[in-house]
């Protein structure tokens, strides 16, 4: 007879799943992609490192997902912005200033997710979210061109400013924004 899950058991093992994503993130934020262990993973979580195999295949995907998880919430909110304007120039610095101003607010799992070395699973789920936001400029601009030239800049800016010195991070918002907009004609 085939073992049947309850929605009692349903529930607790996406409370779990939520508790390891969590985790995960959070050891991502800490030690970058890297040298995130599955051991600190499980740790973090409650579970065994094992109970983690339930919810990924190992851990490469495991941290592919965290990139697609925190993604797909920074995805969404540049979506909105870009939505608050039809003027597309108004609508890109809005966006990417936005982008820039979270990405600062959470310092440590940008600093990984934009700057950070990785595993080439990790490095997919990279270039699918940068794909996904050119996707989302694209329809805005109607110039694919022009839409990953601005996600490219976006990025490639907002990775020295991560990794700059300095603490002026409202500076750089304006700055990566303002040159963002700049490529939206």
């Amino acid at each position: 007879m085939a073992y049947r899950i309850t929605t009692r058991g349903r529930a607790r093992l996406r409370e779990i799943e939520r508790r390891v994503q969590r985790a995960a993130s959070s050891i991502v934020a800490a030690k970058g992609f890297e040298n995130a262990r599955l051991d600190d993973i499980a740790e973090v979580a409650g579970v065994s490192p094992s109970a983690i195999y339930r919810f990924a295949a190992g851990r490469d995907e495991l941290l592919a997902d965290v990139v697609r998880h925190v993604s797909a919430k920074e995805r969404e909110a540049f979506i909105s912005a870009l939505a608050q304007s039809p003027d597309p120039k108004i609508a890109v610095y809005t966006a990417t200033r936005q982008f820039v101003q979270r990405a600062f607010a959470n310092t440590p799992i940008a600093g990984a997710l934009v700057c950070g070395p990785a595993v080439p699973c990790v490095d997919r789920a990279k270039t699918q979210t940068r794909a996904l936001l050119a996707d989302a400029l694209d329809r805005k601009l109607g110039n694919r061109f022009q839409a990953t030239a601005i996600v490219g800049a976006l990025l490639a800016l907002l990775a020295e400013a991560l990794e700059s010195p300095t603490n002026k991070h409202g500076g750089w918002a304006h700055d990566i924004a303002t040159l963002c907009a700049s490529l939206a004609s």
